[in-house]
């Protein structure tokens, strides 16, 4: 008890300097925004049917998402490709939709991507240049590391190109994901 008598000025002292929290950067995304992306292409599901495969995440809170696309998963399951409506909001992530009822799943198509948004563009769409700087997103299991980086090579959507970091020693692989937005993993 005395020990904690002679440190407990310290801690209040440093305790008070502390900042009571971090602001964050990033907002988690809620599984009632994929409900309401859903409702866009015309599937009615619940929150409870939804199971967000990553800790996704956005730059703004409650952004509005947009289906890419799906596909049939496992028995009554649909993999979900999301992104955020805005540019620069979030990368795309996937959920998992449990689906109820026969006459859901036996719409879906046996296999292969069913494209639900128009507005996936073109994959021969130039979304970098070599030269140009970007942003390179590392995903690890518990962090997200955002990077400027210069990328090596051009390329469109969903290619994996080259990127240098600030230094310029250190050479990554990453996907291109938008214009000037590439992800990589840890």
């Amino acid at each position: 008890m005395s020990r904690l008598k002679f440190f407990l000025p310290f801690i209040l002292v440093v305790s008070m300097a502390m900042p009571a929290s971090a602001a964050s950067e990033h907002y988690s995304i809620r599984s009632e925004s994929v409900v309401e992306a859903m409702a866009v292409i015309g599937m009615q599901v619940s929150a409870s049917q939804i199971t967000m495969l990553t800790n996704a995440v956005a730059a703004i809170a409650d952004p509005r998402l947009r289906v890419q696309s799906m596909q049939r998963w496992r028995g009554n399951r649909v993999m979900v490709r999301l992104e955020c409506a805005g540019e620069n909001q979030c990368l795309p992530f996937y959920v998992s939709v449990r689906l109820e009822g026969p006459a859901s799943i036996a719409a879906l198509p046996a296999s292969g991507f069913v494209i639900a948004s128009q507005s996936v563009r073109p994959a021969s769409t130039i979304a970098v240049r070599a030269g140009s700087p970007a942003t390179l997103f590392l995903d690890g299991d518990h962090v997200h590391i955002r990077i400027a980086v210069t990328c090596m090579e051009s390329g469109s959507i969903g290619q994996s190109i080259r990127v240098s970091g600030p230094d310029r020693q250190r050479i990554y692989t990453a996907q291109i994901v938008g214009a000037g937005m590439l992800k990589g993993t840890l």
